[in-house]
């Protein structure tokens, strides 16, 4: 029973979109998605400059910017260099938010030669971001060289020159590679996929313990979550971040019949009372909610990021079906999250959340009041994305339990995503 179940709901997860033309209705919503699916629109330009700069704000000791890589990460510029044309290369030590570009102008950028450390250069006389104006927002993740190839074997560039009266003049030239040291300035444009794909991160997890009947999990969940910046910006001369973003989400859970009613105790009618009261999560079939990351580290030259996230949850499941009542709940806490980057595309994330729950109790309806209690949740989830960050898989192991008693419970689950074709 339970494998036609997830069979049945496979099918019309991948089915859904082509039926839309249904119905007038399936057919705006449709549309919507598809008009929202790939919407690239330019948000800002790094803009490489060219001029002779001091090196440690004295005056006999100057050089020119040769090249500039940049790693956009999140909003910000993780990791930067900049190599001179003395062949000596210059390097962030923090994260530089983007949004607040113009704050930051000023950041030192510091020699990489181990015996020249204390050497530095100002972020904002070799680089400059201007972000287009009512769109300063978070870009994509990206990597970006300066100057760009093509910029510097052809293309066309303005150059001011005198002209015979001796007045200053811009005259547009071909570019060629003998070029490229009379170029002042070197541009590329930053850009954000604002498609629904994008920006919303949705998964369907299968629970392997839910399939085999071991447990009463329910057998497919769907989840979304969106992340949106609140203070996009780190603390100063350091790589920690307080209240980067708020991660509203929501979890529907599919059950077997016979497993998504909560266990009663017929013995306290003409109430109903719960038998075992960890049920209220494992077996509630909605849940929606939002955490915020509290406090956040992520230092440049590691593989590890921590976060310190809080989080707010609000539960549906069902308790008596026969009169179709419903428990509601609520649960509030904080944990400690840790990241593991392998590589860009594999990693593992842990997770130890402790949360207290509270049943909103309504004197009307026909179920007792349960008294608020503590569970902590473990997990554990290895993740790899495909091409893009759009397609993806996942593996978790999640542990639930109350403080205080025995009553728990196991999920393993594996997950994938996928951005939305509507090329058919």
């Amino acid at each position: 029973m339970k494998k036609k179940l997830l069979l049945y709901f496979v099918f019309f997860m991948f089915v859904t979109a082509y039926s839309q033309d249904q119905s007038d209705k399936g057919k705006e919503i449709y549309t919507i998605i598809k008009n929202n699916e790939s919407k690239v629109s330019k948000i800002g330009t790094f803009t490489m400059l060219r001029n002779k700069i001091k090196i440690s704000d004295l005056e006999t000791n100057k050089a020119v910017p040769d090249t500039i890589k940049i790693l956009v990460r999140n909003g910000f510029i993780k990791n930067i260099t900049v190599k001179m044309d003395n062949g000596e290369v210059f390097t962030n030590m923090v994260s530089i938010s983007l949004i607040h570009y113009s704050d930051r102008q000023n950041d030192k950028l510091y020699n990489t030669h181990p015996n020249r450390y204390e050497e530095f250069i100002r972020l904002g006389e070799v680089l400059q971001y201007d972000s287009e104006m009512g769109k300063n927002y978070t870009p994509d993740n990206i990597t970006v060289t300066l100057p760009i190839n093509n910029q510097v074997k052809k293309g066309k560039f303005n150059t001011i020159v005198d002209d015979v009266n001796g007045l200053k003049k811009v005259e547009t030239k071909e570019a060629s590679d003998l070029d490229f040291r009379n170029v002042s300035i070197y541009s590329c444009n930053i850009n954000l996929n604002d498609g629904i794909t994008n920006l919303i991160d949705y998964r369907i997890y299968s629970d392997f313990l839910g399939l085999i009947e071991t447990t009463t999990n329910g057998i497919v969940n769907f989840e979304a979550k969106v992340n949106i910046p609140v203070n996009p910006n780190n603390l100063p001369n350091s790589n920690f971040y307080v209240f980067r973003a708020i991660n509203p989400q929501v979890r529907y859970s599919r059950f077997d019949k016979e497993d998504r009613v909560i266990s009663v105790n017929d013995s306290l009618l003409p109430a109903f009372g719960v038998k075992n009261k960890i049920e209220i999560l494992q077996k509630s079939f909605l849940s929606a909610g939002a955490s915020v990351d509290l406090l956040s580290f992520n230092p440049k030259h590691s593989f590890l990021e921590f976060n310190i996230p809080l989080m707010a949850n609000f539960y549906l499941a069902e308790i008596i079906p026969t009169n179709k009542e419903y428990i509601t709940s609520a649960s509030y806490g904080g944990g400690l999250e840790l990241k593991i980057n392998r590589s860009n595309s594999f990693g593992i994330n842990f997770g130890y959340y402790i949360h207290r729950l509270t049943h909103l109790y309504n004197s009307q309806r026909q179920i007792q009041e349960i008294k608020p209690f503590n569970y902590y949740n473990l997990n554990a989830e290895v993740f790899f994305y495909g091409a893009t960050a759009s397609d993806a898989l996942f593996l978790r192991f999640n542990y639930t339990s109350v403080f205080g008693d025995s009553n728990n419970f196991f999920q393993f689950q594996i997950g994938y995503k996928s951005g939305l074709n509507f090329n058919k």
